[in-house]
This record gives C-alpha cells, sequence and structure tokens, in this order.
C-alpha cells in the first residue's frame, strides 16, 4: 500500500476492455474492490483558490507527508504543465512523466504519473 505503482493500475485497466469493447463484468469487480473497498489507494484533488485569485487543483496520494512539515502533502497540478524544450522538441512536464522510467521519476512526478494513470482507468470504468 505504500507503493502506488501506476503499472497496477494500467493492467486493471487492460482488463477492463476485451477487443475494444468494455468488459462490465471486470469493470464492475474493479469499481467495488477499487473505488469502494480500497478507496485509500486513490488520489484525492482539491480546488484551492488561494493563489492570488487563480483557481488550481491540488493532488494528494492519502499516507504521503511533507518531508519538512509533517502534513499532507498536496501537488499542484499547474507546475506540470511548463512547457520545456527536451532533445529537439517541446515536452510538458507531464508528457516527459508519462514517457519516462518509473526509476527516472522523482517521489513527487510518480504520484503525478500514478494521477494520470488514475484519470485513465476511470475513464475505462465508465465506458461500458
Amino acid at each position: 500500500r505504500s507503493v502506488r505503482d501506476a503499472r497496477f493500475l494500467d493492467f486493471l485497466q487492460t482488463i477492463c476492455r476485451c477487443k475494444g469493447q468494455p468488459y462490465t463484468s471486470n469493470q464492475s469487480l474493479v469499481c467495488q474492490q477499487l473505488l469502494v473497498q480500497n478507496a485509500d489507494l486513490l488520489p484525492l484533488l482539491k480546488i484551492d483558490k488561494s493563489f492570488g485569485g487563480d483557481v488550481r487543483l491540488g493532488i494528494h496520494l492519502p499516507g504521503t507527508k511533507d518531508a519538512e512539515t509533517g502534513k499532507d502533502f498536496w501537488i499542484d497540478v499547474a507546475k506540470y504543465a511548463k512547457v520545456e524544450v527536451r532533445g529537439e522538441r517541446k515536452q510538458d512536464l507531464c508528457a516527459h512523466i508519462m514517457e519516462a522510467t518509473w526509476g527516472q521519476l522523482d517521489p513527487q512526478q510518480r504520484i503525478v504519473r500514478y494521477f494520470i494513470r488514475c484519470l485513465e482507468l476511470y475513464c475505462s470504468l465508465v465506458s461500458g
């Protein structure tokens, strides 16, 4: 439970479809096991309006704490939209996070990847 590896979410997403079609019995099973019985494995979201009038989306994985303060650790998703030149192409940080190997990611980037994979899994669960 302490390591939330996005590959597990990839597996769950894969078993929710068969030959491009929704596999509703597996979708129901995943919903029950993940969304109901193990919701603590899923990221929490909050809308924060405290940034000078800007609205920001924050994500938090239950159990993650800020090393300095000991408080719940929240990530501002907006910082991952920053576009940088990587090699010969422009790429936002989220695209880099999704393409990099797990070992190349820092703990915050791993949480962002996990969050993105959760969103993809949610899409697979509602497609039936």
